[in-house]
């Protein structure tokens, strides 16, 4: 008998979970997959349903042991940022969730001269341009083509605290995952009023914004009933995945670098300032954790954002395999002849634009 926790990560494909001991043993993990939308092109969407059954399905995998269900005590996540859901007042989905691989809002910032005039102003507030189509572009193109759907919106929510609502009934955001909304301050740490009233939104129609480690509340009892836990399980606010990624792996100082592999292929480090250069545009967030000694830090993100996209891309539509898993092993078991390859063929996995080593979100996928 022990005290066991769970961990769950929602990326951009699947969710993985797995369950510690309190002494930190993985005691079972699994994963889930779900699917995107891509109506038209530059579109990307999700149901944003499917991270709910996705968490419950994950759960019912990963807690098989009578033990574990009955000594599980919480429960945080990790999760994909800068996907938008607008919600209306019964919190349930306005339309499909718009991802941060969405470019639909593309063509109206190239229309809009007093938008690129506040690229750069976006940029100094929020830590990221307003071109990368985070969020706020996406809600800007709802509110020009889709008034009906705009104009019912009460709450912005994104994966991590629309997930929340759904196992809670309570809602809070991170300041790393508030950071790629292009709707907070991250030199303020505070949702921006001036980019809000641009779309004549508040902080009311945004989550609470607190620390990771802090409660969100209970799991359902109707989801537990359908677990078979008889316990109350706590909801702790966790954090975007990147940042998760760096904590977890310990990189915490300036002078260590995370090269993390995903659906984005990211560069990734914490500083004690947010890195802000106008010419490079380093993309910067927000991060601290509840009761830590660590204090307020700073990520730096620059990211080839469908690298691993491009992965999964080539394993079915070129080589017509099921999953990317089969090709990683086809690359494992066949290492050495790959090495042995000459050639000059390379890939230039920019299906959703290239975030760096220079902006250009035109910028197409190539070989």
């Amino acid at each position: 008998m022990g005290i066991y926790i769970i961990g769950i990560d929602i990326g951009t494909t699947n969710i993985k979970g797995s369950v510690y001991s309190s002494d930190g043993k993985i005691m079972n993990t699994a994963n889930v997959s779900y699917q995107s939308y891509s109506p038209k092109e530059n579109y990307h969407e999700q149901n944003p349903d499917d991270w709910v059954d996705g968490v419950v399905k994950v759960l019912q995998k990963i807690l098989i042991d009578p033990d574990t269900k009955e000594n599980l005590k919480a429960i945080s996540f990790s999760t994909q940022g800068g996907t938008v859901i607008p919600v209306d007042k019964n919190f349930n989905p306005l339309c499909r969730a718009i991802t941060w691989l969405d470019g639909r809002g593309t063509e109206l910032f190239a229309n809009n001269k007093s938008l690129q005039e506040k690229n750069i102003e976006f940029y100094l507030k929020t830590g990221w341009r307003l071109d990368s189509n985070m969020s706020f572009l996406p809600l800007l193109w709802l509110k020009e083509n889709k008034k009906e759907i705009f104009n019912k919106i009460f709450k912005v929510f994104y994966v991590n605290d629309y997930v929340y609502k759904k196992l809670t009934g309570n809602s809070l955001q991170d300041p790393s995952s508030a950071s790629i909304t292009l709707f907070y301050n991250i030199i303020d740490g505070k949702w921006d009023k001036e980019i809000m009233s641009l779309l004549g939104l508040n902080e009311d129609y945004f989550s609470v914004v607190k620390n990771p480690g802090e409660k969100v509340g209970h799991l359902n009892e109707k989801i537990r009933e359908k677990l078979g836990i008889k316990n109350e399980v706590i909801v702790i606010n966790g954090s975007h995945d990147q940042y998760c990624v760096g904590l977890g792996s310990g990189v915490l100082n300036e002078d260590e670098i995370l090269l993390a592999t995903g659906t984005a292929w990211v560069v990734f480090k914490m500083l004690e300032a947010p890195l802000i250069d106008s010419e490079k545009f380093f993309a910067s967030g927000r991060f601290s954790v509840k009761d830590s000694k660590m204090g307020d830090k700073f990520g730096l993100i620059y990211s080839t954002p469908a690298a691993g996209a491009s992965i999964r891309w080539f394993s079915s539509n070129v080589m017509n395999l099921k999953n990317e898993d089969i090709l990683f092993k086809l690359i494992d078991d066949n290492i050495d002849k790959i090495y042995s390859i000459k050639n000059k063929i390379m890939c230039h996995p920019y299906l959703t634009g290239a975030y760096g080593p220079d902006f250009d979100i035109e910028r197409k996928a190539s070989f």
